[in-house]
């Protein structure tokens, strides 16, 4: 699963999360599901050999990655933590609190998917992977800096050109600088919306 767009947690805005595991918002590595009115909890396994070989692709060195863990948060606001949603019941200690928390747990970013789509991967016997890019130190704030409105189109970029890449060496095929998909154009948010996860 290729994710454009994460929060980070004590990580700079562009850093490559690939996810060694998927904590739901409890912080446990499973993901419950109601089924015929039960609750099932399945596992969120995700390849450790796919996400190892997926940052040896990863080789400039202009752009951080690494292996983390990933918070899969249920929702855009009160699931992560933010402040600048319609509803807030909690305080900017309390979030902090939180993330740290999950930080001492090895979660690197947050997204929306990554506990649904482990289980699924695990348990159809399918190798499965999480590759994202950071736009924001949740830590820090839940808005893009304007500096990094800017390079909003290099940033969200990074998380395909690497799969790009790992997908060419399993072919066997000559890797080099994919020149569409360097000059592909999105819209950036604006420094005062908030970006998915």
């Amino acid at each position: 699963r290729v994710a454009i767009t994460a929060g980070g947690i004590g990580v700079e805005p562009g850093t490559i999360v690939i996810s060694e595991n998927a904590l739901n918002a409890s912080l446990r590595k499973e993901h419950r599901q109601v089924v015929l009115g039960q609750e099932i909890s399945r596992p969120t396994i995700l390849d450790q050999v796919l996400a190892q070989a997926l940052l040896m692709c990863q080789n400039d060195p202009n752009i951080p990655s690494m292996l983390g863990s990933t918070l899969c948060a249920e929702d855009f606001y009160e699931g992560q933590g933010r402040l600048d949603g319609a509803f807030c019941d909690y305080t900017e200690e309390d979030k902090i609190e939180y993330l740290r928390r999950a930080y001492t747990m090895g979660c690197r970013n947050i997204e929306m998917e990554s506990c649904a789509f482990s289980s699924l991967c695990h348990r159809a016997g399918v190798r499965g992977a999480v590759v994202c890019v950071t736009l924001i130190d949740r830590l820090q704030s839940d808005l893009m800096s304007p500096a990094d409105v800017e390079r909003y189109d290099e940033l969200v970029r990074r998380p395909h050109q690497l799969v790009i890449k790992f997908i060419k060496r399993q072919l066997g095929l000559k890797i080099k600088e994919n020149k569409s998909l360097a000059q592909a154009t999105s819209t950036p948010p604006t420094a005062t919306q908030p970006v998915t996860s």
